[in-house]
């Protein structure tokens, strides 16, 4: 009987490692997904983001010539304030990305770990069984 238990352990501790691993890969794939949907997003802020700033120059352009101050100082300066809000607004939208990016890969890294931890749970749990079987025990010399 305790023969039977210990193949019956083996076999569900093995059952266990495989699906620590399936998880393991699912949430990795799930994190990866969820990294190129963060990207898409990222790149239609960008987009967004740049269009506004070409909306506002053209706006200030067709302004500027309709009041015949296209080429003072004060108009330079509002299409450099405008500049440099878009570059600030994109500089924020990059590091957003690389901080949601970051976190991502943490959670893969997590995922992988918590397999491990299962694993060698697993593997312990057995090796208790398979200790109280005397399955492994030394053989006594009997004479």
């Amino acid at each position: 009987m305790a023969i039977t238990g210990t193949i019956i352990a083996v076999a569900s501790t093995a059952a266990s490692i495989d699906q620590n691993k399936k998880s393991a890969r699912a949430q990795e794939r799930a994190q990866k997904i969820q990294q190129k949907q963060q990207a898409m997003q990222t790149a239609r802020e960008r987009r967004k983001q740049i269009r506004a700033a070409r909306q506002s120059q053209a706006e200030l352009r067709a302004t500027a010539f309709a009041q015949g101050t296209a080429q003072t100082s004060r108009t330079a300066g509002i299409s450099g304030n405008i500049a440099s809000t878009r570059a600030e607004n994109l500089n924020f939208i990059d590091q957003s990305s690389a901080f949601t990016s970051a976190i991502g890969q943490q959670n893969i890294k997590a995922a992988r770990a918590q397999s491990q931890a299962g694993t060698y749970g697993a593997l312990a749990g057995l090796a208790m069984q398979s200790s109280g079987t005397g399955l492994f025990d030394k053989p006594v010399d009997v004479e």
